[in-house]
């Protein structure tokens, strides 16, 4: 809000005041899908696994690539595989390459007909990327994981009037309550439907009675859900100084 000399020496203005209204339901039953924490409203290399397997302990690559020779493949295929501890259904799916429907519900079969068994002590997702004539190459690369970030806000307006000097003490503390959310931190963790399960303040912001008002919305706002490799997952999230300030 930028506010003008000449209106600051007038005995009495009209402010709209904005007031955040926050949506969602909070549950106990705390659960993440994916290990690890990760920043809000960013994309990056997943670093799970740690070190990623030998092709070969994940499926069995040549049953594989004699499978795919009489399929219509495109010369680039990519598959998101969820295994151990991550496995879902489905455990396979097609992430990248133009195949036509029959055509793609067989090649996906043929990865999971070929997948080994993996135990559920290994937390295991990542991407198969077949190319080549026939897939004659296979590896495996890391997924994505893109953070959860908040969806949009409702803001109620109210009108109050002030004199100069309440205006002025109106912005002094504003702009102190906008330094101390600057060093928050907030860990959440949001559910596939992008509604917030359980909150944690990492780094306050100094003040008991805004870490509380920071803490209680974020609870009942709503998300944009986690996903892994384009599917919507649950994971912690991280949410760096006034998320409010960002939203606008």
């Amino acid at each position: 809000m930028s506010l003008h000399t000449e209106t600051i020496r007038n005995t009495a203005v009209l402010l709209l005041l904005p007031s955040v209204v926050a949506f969602g339901d909070q549950q106990t039953d705390v659960r993440a899908d994916l290990p690890g924490a990760y920043a809000a409203r960013e994309c990056a290399t997943a670093r799970f696994p740690v070190e990623l397997p030998l092709l070969d302990s994940v499926l069995d690559s040549a049953t594989l690539a004699a499978d795919l020779k009489s399929a219509a493949m495109p010369r680039r295929v990519v598959f998101g595989l969820r295994l151990g501890a991550l496995a879902t259904e489905p455990q396979v799916r097609l992430l990248e390459g133009k195949i036509p429907g029959a055509v793609a519900d067989r090649v996906v079969a043929a990865v999971q007909a070929t997948l080994r068994e993996i135990t559920s002590d290994r937390a295991w997702a990542f991407r198969l990327v077949v190319e080549g004539e026939h897939g004659k190459e296979m590896r495996l690369e890391r997924s994505q994981v893109c953070g959860a970030f908040p969806g949009s806000i409702r803001r109620e307006m109210r009108i109050a009037t002030m004199s100069a000097e309440e205006l002025e003490d109106f912005r002094r503390e504003v702009q102190e309550d906008q330094r101390r959310r600057r060093s928050m931190l907030h860990r959440l963790l949001v559910d596939v439907r992008g509604r917030v399960l359980a909150v944690e303040l990492v780094s306050s912001s100094g003040d008991g009675q805004t870490d509380a008002d920071a803490t209680g919305a974020l609870r009942k706002l709503s998300f944009s859900p986690t996903k892994l490799d384009g599917a919507p997952v649950s994971a912690w999230v991280e949410l760096r100084g006034d998320f409010e300030a960002q939203m606008r």
